[in-house]
């Protein structure tokens, strides 16, 4: 694990600026969630309703929505150091990681009762944020740092 904290957590640094940058730009110009909406949804999922209700949620919710985000790039560079292929196709890798990610936290709001059908469009955004502004990045920054590391 000790080779995967590095590339790991930069890569998960990387995916959570991409990802909640992605879903607050497209946001503002389709009137979706504002950050003051986005973060309290995510600190719902610890908080419930009454994430709603306290001013504070929103950078309980940065904070989660950051962990969340390190948690999955510590994972994806652990996991990569016992599948090199996941470093040698990053592109591919990084597709199937994003739709990975994009799935589980759909079933995670479900377990915890958060989940709401989205709509095709809203869906659609989700997946795009998830592969694009997630997955390929995370699976790039990892593949990157492990070859400059075995460099």
């Amino acid at each position: 694990m000790r080779g995967a904290l590095g590339p790991g957590l930069l890569a998960g640094l990387v995916g959570a600026i991409l990802i909640d940058a992605y879903i607050l730009a497209v946001g503002a110009l389709s009137h979706g969630p504002t950050p003051t909406e986005l973060y309290t949804f995510v600190a719902s999922a610890l908080l419930g309703k009454s994430a709603y209700t306290l001013p504070q949620a929103v950078w309980l919710g940065v904070a989660m929505h950051l962990a969340i985000s390190v948690g999955w790039g510590l994972g994806y560079a652990y996991a990569a150091e016992g599948a090199p292929q996941l470093i040698a196709r990053p592109l591919v890798s990084g597709i199937v990681f994003g739709l990975f990610v994009y799935l589980c936290m759909q079933i995670a709001q479900a377990l915890i009762g958060i989940w709401h059908a989205p709509s095709a469009i809203g869906a659609f955004t989700a997946i795009v944020a998830h592969v694009i502004f997630f997955g390929l990045p995370v699976a790039y920054v990892v593949a990157n740092r492990v070859r400059a590391a075995a460099a």
